[in-house]
């Protein structure tokens, strides 16, 4: 059935491991639309990303904040709190585990060559700023970042060439790790930012 705003919400307590006589296996279904990594429409989608400071983080409707999403009705609403600490800081993760079986785990080697990796985001500050995207290696932990300046007050669409991630991670390809926006807390103002359809896009 569908899973709406009104759908119950059931909360659960008291989690324990029993260890069993045979090994019991499960396999997660995920849905992806064409072409996409998260557009933050799905209920379980909260799952799989994470909130590495613990702010102000949750999937809204941005018309609520008089804002129209990209995709859908959704989108990821985050503010970074005006700490003034002058700290780089993770503000935002989607896990590896979770890109890996959206269609970006399953690219044939002419798509690869021709993808991109894009998102939007809407910085609702009146400044412009850098916000640090970061592709990580699963296994060797390297890196790939890339400095993002969102205009102010509007939405900007960043897109990032799959084959640059690669030539700079060399085996990211095979070992698709965490998608990361980290922001320095340079500001003593909250700043909002919505980020909504991470996809891939394609060359004709």
């Amino acid at each position: 059935y569908e899973i709406t705003d009104e759908t119950p919400k059931y909360y659960v307590d008291n989690i324990r491991i029993r260890y069993m006589e045979e090994a019991h296996t499960t396999e997660s279904s995920f849905e992806f639309g064409v072409n996409e990594i998260m557009d933050f429409e799905k209920f379980y989608q909260s799952n799989f990303y994470i909130n590495e400071q613990g702010i102000d983080m949750k999937i809204v409707k941005p018309s609520d904040f008089s804002v129209n999403a990209t995709s859908g009705s959704k989108a990821l609403r985050m503010v970074i709190p005006g700490s003034g600490s002058g700290l780089w800081k993770y503000h935002f993760e989607i896990m590896g585990a979770y890109i890996r079986k959206s269609a970006l785990g399953s690219l044939k080697k002419q798509q690869f060559e021709n993808g991109y990796c894009c998102w939007d985001i809407y910085n609702g500050s009146d400044s412009v700023y850098n916000i640090v995207a970061i592709f990580e290696n699963a296994t060797a932990k390297n890196e790939y970042k890339l400095a993002t300046f969102p205009a102010s007050g509007e939405w900007t669409t960043v897109r990032v060439k799959l084959t640059d991630i690669e030539t700079a991670v060399p085996g990211w390809k095979d070992n698709v790790g965490s998608f990361i926006l980290s922001v320095l807390e340079n500001q003593n103002v909250d700043r909002e930012l919505i980020l909504d359809n991470v996809r891939l896009e394609f060359d004709s």
